[in-house]
């Protein structure tokens, strides 16, 4: 017998539906849909109890696999067919899904390597007590340097919601950095300041080219501003004004 949850993600591909909401999390109109796609004749198919258990993992991911006799967990990188021994369980993982992001949006048996990006929107306030809205795209990857070290693969599951962990470190970052800016100085230079802000500065005062997470070896790569938009209207006014 498997949990539900893990019974329905072994029949769903990861990487096409890596950003689907999980069925009970969604709302209810997701819910209507899904069971008038399963009507429509898209059945998905039953498992066969009296099988192995088999799960395909998908080229640049990988699963975790914890035996509770044996109290290990293994890890394996795809491409592979992995096959459960009998005392044997997937790490399931809920990560953190829509803009603004939400903890336990999206589940899934395996975890993606990347590169791949996810896109966050937060409420900042400058020094002058401006308040606008940011959209943040970031671009991601986990940096695996030896797969075959169980320790440097075991770090990638040490995080168990990399993406909401990573949204909340970034966006702390850019408050506390605009918290100490004017909003005409923010307005002319946000992409700079917003840089500046997550990947730090090094020794000759340039911005460095990434921000990287010891305890997961993720590295987020680039910053992609997609909006600023004032969040009351009294700013918006300004705004246009200066503008």
């Amino acid at each position: 017998e498997l949990p539900k949850q893990v019974e329905d993600l072994l029949s769903r591909d990861p990487l096409a539906e890596r950003n689907v909401p999980t069925r009970n999390q969604g709302s209810d109109k997701s819910q209507q849909q899904g069971t008038t796609t399963q009507a429509s004749g898209a059945k998905t198919t039953k498992r066969d109890k009296s099988k192995l258990v088999t799960y395909r993992v998908p080229h640049n991911a990988c699963v975790q696999i914890y035996d509770y006799k044996a109290k290990k967990a293994r890890i394996v990188f795809g491409p592979e067919l992995v096959m459960l021994g009998p005392d044997e369980q997937f790490t399931l993982l809920s990560l953190s899904g829509s803009v603004p992001k939400k903890a336990n949006q999206i589940q899934t048996l395996c975890l993606l390597l990347g590169p791949d990006f996810f896109t966050d929107v937060i409420v900042i306030e400058t020094a002058d007590h401006a308040r606008l809205s940011l959209q943040l795209s970031y671009n991601w990857h986990f940096a695996v340097h030896d797969r075959n070290d169980e320790k440097e693969a075991a770090k990638l599951f040490s995080v168990p919601d990399f993406v909401g962990d990573a949204a909340k470190a970034i966006a702390s970052r850019v408050r506390g950095i605009v918290a100490g800016t004017q909003f005409d100085d923010f307005h002319k230079s946000s992409a700079e300041i917003i840089r500046a802000a997550v990947f730090g500065l090094d020794a000759d005062k340039r911005v460095r080219d990434q921000f990287v997470f010891p305890q997961n070896n993720l590295v987020i790569t680039s910053i992609d501003i997609q909006s600023v938009e004032p969040v009351d209207q009294r700013t918006r006014d300004a705004l246009q004004k200066s503008v």
